[in-house]
């Protein structure tokens, strides 16, 4: 029996109980957030209301705030269960929530899952604040519920993309293999115009890596063949690569997958 028919067939499982729990979980969020800005969040009743109170200066602490809450939550509830959540069951039990982002199309291969929809009318209200939102909600909840399963989100309305991508899949050893799941592939146009900045840096001895894209964003990775870069290297590098970027692709945003502090502790 899987854990989807664990958990949706258990005594102990209560549909109500379980989703109203996890949006308790996601408000706890929002009110604790909004407690920096000196809002009273407690006197609305409504997700939606309390994420129109989110600005600028405070979504970033949302979304880390809503991944603890939804992974902690997700600890509990499958503690109380007595199982995890296995790569198939992730459709039938989260297209039982009301959570917008979980209605659409399901597809599956070898150890993926993929959701596709239109969007949602909060997202296209609220743009990038409600898909971003729900995305760290999802993946804190993700994180939480299972042991090898993760989940990347691959295209949203809310950044512009013509559809909402979800990807859930297992984890594997091999971190290449990770990011070509996690990640989009790069349009072909756009890894050519890269071949000569690629090349500039193979004669530092390193390797420039694009690794995919997702909701707009480029990532990628500066891989030293000699060993992790001092911080001031990489600080110039990662700045160098920024102003070459840009000059071809004014409005890509940029994601290094290996921050500064991951370079190395030299000066």
């Amino acid at each position: 029996m899987s854990a989807h028919e664990r958990c949706v067939e258990s005594p102990k499982f209560d549909k109500e109980d379980f989703f109203g729990k996890w949006e308790r979980a996601r408000k706890a969020a929002c009110v604790s957030t909004l407690k920096e800005k000196n809002i009273n969040a407690n006197l609305f009743m409504y997700e939606r209301d309390l994420l129109k109170l989110i600005d600028q200066e405070t979504k970033e602490l949302l979304y880390k705030n809503v991944y603890d809450n939804s992974r902690k939550f997700a600890l509990s509830a499958m503690k109380y269960l007595g199982f995890t959540l296995e790569i198939d069951d992730f459709e039938d039990l989260l297209m039982k929530s009301d959570i917008p982002c979980f209605s659409g199309k399901w597809d599956a291969a070898v150890d993926i899952r993929v959701l596709k929809r239109d969007g949602c009318a909060l997202g296209k209200e609220l743009k990038a604040l409600a898909c971003d939102y729900y995305r760290e909600a999802l993946d804190g909840f993700i994180m939480g519920a299972s042991e090898n399963e993760r989940y990347a989100r691959h295209e949203s309305i809310g950044h512009g993309d013509k559809e909402c991508v979800d990807v859930f899949f297992l984890e594997d050893s091999n971190r290449e293999k990770n990011f070509n799941i996690r990640f989009k592939p790069i349009k072909s146009e756009i890894r050519n115009s890269f071949e000569k900045i690629k090349e500039e840096y193979k004669k530092s001895s390193i390797d420039l890596k694009l690794l995919g894209m997702a909701e707009g964003k480029l990532y990628y990775m500066l891989d030293c063949k000699s060993g992790p870069l001092c911080q001031s290297t990489g600080k110039y590098f990662h700045k160098k690569f920024e102003d070459e970027a840009r000059t071809l692709y004014p409005n890509m945003i940029l994601q290094d997958m290996l921050p500064i502090a991951v370079y190395g502790s030299g000066t």
